[in-house]
């Protein structure tokens, strides 16, 4: 009986990770940049096409507002449930006062003609919108002038996040990394020791940072950014945005539907399946369990329950072992504890809980090649009449 428990354990925590994440009707197909919530119910999402989406029960429904242009939005932010901001191509900032019914055009005629990817404020009065050749816009009165900021680099800026009113980092191409300590008003390039794209960026304090990119690239600093670590992601997949609910969980979404998710401040990153094949954009949660990715389709995912990574289909009995692990060409699977080869297989599970590999063991210690696996986290398993063993296995 034991031995059946533990199965039906394996298979219906992989289930289980099928189901976290829902689809939402969006109304549209377009690609959908970045949600924001300015409470549990109310969201906003900005896409394609001068596309604005909104939600007053948290994401149950969906209705577009219309902006009046027909501009890539590419960041969207509310600083109240009434007054936010929309930034896309061709240095357009909208501006709404009434929850969305309506939007404004912001004059931006001080900045050279460039597109703005990432939007954020520190209060009601002061934001910043950036872009092309490190162009940083400024505004110190909710929206109603924004001056140019000089950066010294004429990086293209992908995101932008404070800290508080003095302290934000700015990311973009090669790599680059921006500070201010006095509001905006100077900033410093940080190494970051990469040159591949970063497109997102957010802190949990005032020293721990962190940072995602192309090649599934995630960096870490612990001290205010003088020094960024990489952090092992498990995919060469390009990651685009970031978000952390407190110090130790957070979320990160990126292309072909992946979704990452840590519980121990960003030390380790698990994959989440998501359901998706698009490319998703941007990720927000309102809670520590309820959250929203949305991307390309018009795809618009929901969790209420923090989803859950593959690492939580735990290893119900250590006599397993598998190494290298993470592998990319050859797999070793050493079963030197097991006393007993009869009727022994082996199962191979991808984060959809398909069977990838299968075959019988004859040997306490199995060589296999997975080049033909496609990168990522996976289960294997490992069962005969006595045994049932599970463990996780990351394919670069």
């Amino acid at each position: 009986m034991k031995k059946i428990y533990i199965l039906l354990i394996a298979l219906l925590t992989i289930n289980i990770v099928n189901a976290q994440w829902t689809v939402q009707s969006s109304g549209t197909s377009q690609i959908l940049s970045s949600v924001f919530f300015s409470d549990a119910n109310n969201g906003y999402v900005c896409g394609s096409g001068g596309m604005i989406l909104k939600t007053t029960n948290a994401g149950a429904a969906w209705t577009i507002k219309t902006s009046g242009l027909t501009t890539n939005f590419n960041s969207i932010y509310f600083t109240s449930s009434t007054t936010g901001y929309a930034v896309g191509d061709s240095k357009t900032i909208i501006k709404t006062t009434d929850g969305g019914t309506s939007w404004i055009i912001q004059d931006t005629s001080t900045a050279y003609i460039c597109n703005l990817y990432s939007v954020y404020f520190t209060n009601a009065n002061t934001g910043y919108a950036i872009g092309y050749n490190g162009l940083i816009l400024k505004t110190t009165n909710a929206g109603t002038t924004w001056d140019s900021i000089y950066t010294g680099t004429t990086k293209i800026l992908r995101s932008i996040h404070f800290i508080d009113a003095n302290n934000g980092y700015a990311v973009g191409v090669s790599g680059t990394i921006l500070k201010t300590t006095d509001g905006g008003s100077t900033w410093s390039t940080l190494t970051s020791g990469v040159s591949y794209v970063l497109y997102g960026v957010r802190f949990t304090s005032s020293t721990t940072g962190y940072t995602v990119g192309a090649n599934g690239g995630i960096l870490k600093t612990t001290n205010g950014g003088t020094t960024w670590d990489s952090i092992y992601s498990g995919t060469t997949r390009t990651l685009r945005s970031i978000y952390f609910t407190d110090a130790n969980n957070g979320y990160i979404d990126g292309y072909n539907g992946i979704i990452l998710k840590t519980t121990n401040g960003g030390t380790t990153w698990d994959s989440i399946y998501s359901g998706a094949t698009d490319n998703l954009m941007s990720v927000f949660f309102t809670s520590t369990s309820v959250g929203y990715v949305v991307g390309n389709s018009g795809r618009i995912l929901k969790t209420t329950t923090g989803g859950v990574g593959i690492s939580e289909i735990a290893d119900n009995n250590n006599t397993i072992s598998i190494y290298p692990n993470p592998a990319t060409d050859n797999l070793t699977i050493d079963l030197q504890k097991l006393s007993n080869l009869q009727n022994t297989n082996l199962y191979i599970y991808n984060i959809e809980g398909q069977i990838v590999h299968q075959q019988q063991i004859t040997q306490l210690k199995t060589e296999l090649n997975i080049s033909e696996l496609a990168e990522g986290m996976y289960v294997v398993k490992v069962s005969n009449d006595e045994n049932t063993m599970i463990t996780k296995l990351i394919k670069n």
